[in-house]
Protein backbone atom coordinates (compact mmCIF):
# COMPACT_ATOMS: atom_id res chain seq x y z
CA UNK A 1 0.00 0.00 0.00
CA UNK A 2 1.40 3.28 -0.81
CA UNK A 3 1.98 6.41 1.17
CA UNK A 4 -0.91 8.11 0.09
CA UNK A 5 -3.20 5.44 0.01
CA UNK A 6 -2.65 4.71 3.79
CA UNK A 7 -2.65 8.57 4.56
CA UNK A 8 -6.17 8.58 2.58
CA UNK A 9 -7.56 5.17 4.54
CA UNK A 10 -6.45 6.77 7.73
CA UNK A 11 -7.79 10.36 6.97
CA UNK A 12 -11.45 8.79 6.43
CA UNK A 13 -10.89 6.43 9.59
CA UNK A 14 -10.59 9.87 11.65
CA UNK A 15 -13.32 11.57 9.69
CA UNK A 16 -16.27 8.40 10.42
CA UNK A 17 -14.94 8.15 14.16
CA UNK A 18 -15.27 12.24 14.33
CA UNK A 19 -18.72 12.10 13.01
CA UNK A 20 -19.59 9.20 14.86
CA UNK A 21 -18.45 11.02 18.32
CA UNK A 22 -20.20 13.74 16.87
CA UNK A 23 -23.28 11.93 16.34
CA UNK A 24 -22.98 10.43 19.93
CA UNK A 25 -22.42 13.27 21.84
CA UNK A 26 -25.39 14.86 20.31
CA UNK A 27 -28.03 12.44 20.57
CA UNK A 28 -26.78 12.11 24.09
CA UNK A 29 -27.55 15.76 24.69
CA UNK A 30 -30.95 15.79 22.77
CA UNK A 31 -31.39 13.10 25.44
CA UNK A 32 -30.58 13.97 28.39
CA UNK A 33 -32.21 17.99 27.17
CA UNK A 34 -35.36 16.09 27.42
CA UNK A 35 -34.96 15.12 30.75
CA UNK A 36 -36.65 18.29 32.99
CA UNK A 37 -37.40 18.44 36.62
CA UNK A 38 -40.67 18.87 37.48
CA UNK A 39 -42.43 17.99 40.49
CA UNK A 40 -43.82 14.66 40.90
CA UNK A 41 -47.71 14.57 42.00
CA UNK A 42 -48.42 13.45 45.34
CA UNK A 43 -51.33 12.13 47.08
CA UNK A 44 -53.58 13.41 49.73
CA UNK A 45 -50.97 12.40 52.29
CA UNK A 46 -48.13 13.76 50.47
CA UNK A 47 -46.74 10.70 49.26
CA UNK A 48 -45.17 10.14 45.69
CA UNK A 49 -46.47 7.11 43.73
CA UNK A 50 -44.04 5.06 42.03
CA UNK A 51 -43.69 2.41 40.37
CA UNK A 52 -40.45 -0.52 40.93
CA UNK A 53 -40.24 -2.68 38.00
CA UNK A 54 -37.62 -5.21 37.75
CA UNK A 55 -37.23 -8.38 34.95
CA UNK A 56 -36.87 -11.00 37.82
CA UNK A 57 -39.45 -12.61 39.34
CA UNK A 58 -39.53 -12.86 43.19
CA UNK A 59 -36.20 -14.03 44.81
CA UNK A 60 -34.13 -13.26 47.90
CA UNK A 61 -32.30 -10.45 45.74
CA UNK A 62 -35.65 -8.46 45.79
CA UNK A 63 -36.79 -10.38 49.40
CA UNK A 64 -36.82 -6.68 51.09
CA UNK A 65 -39.06 -5.07 48.87
CA UNK A 66 -41.66 -7.92 48.40
CA UNK A 67 -41.70 -7.28 52.58
CA UNK A 68 -41.92 -4.03 52.48
CA UNK A 69 -44.94 -4.40 50.07
CA UNK A 70 -46.49 -6.69 52.44
CA UNK A 71 -46.37 -4.55 55.57
CA UNK A 72 -47.29 -1.30 53.69
CA UNK A 73 -43.88 0.39 54.84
Amino acid sequence: MSWDATRRLLTDRRALLGGAAALGVGGALAALSSCGRTEAPVDEQGRVRLRFATDWRAQAEHGGFYMALATGA
